[in-house]
């Protein structure tokens, strides 16, 4: 059975999970893609600011906007 998903704008700061998937289409898919958010890949929210998450994919630090954030699924590790 697999796990829930939920979309990383929903994730409190220091939750680290794993992307499910990127829904959507056009500039979210292409940007969410542009910056190395891919299924499987790892993902820790660091902060929340407001309409800004700050996350850690990789080795890479990331800021990402609410709207694009609604666009990522993730489940837990």
């Amino acid at each position: 059975m697999s796990k829930p998903t939920t979309t990383l704008d929903a994730l409190p700061a220091r939750a680290k999970t794993l992307i499910a998937g990127v829904t959507g289409q056009g500039a979210a898919l292409i940007k969410a893609r542009a910056i190395g958010l891919r299924e499987g890949r790892s993902i820790e929210v660091i902060a929340r600011s407001g309409r800004l998450i700050l996350a850690l994919v990789g080795n890479s630090r990331i800021a990402l906007t609410l709207d694009l954030a609604r666009h990522i699924q993730v489940r837990a590790l």
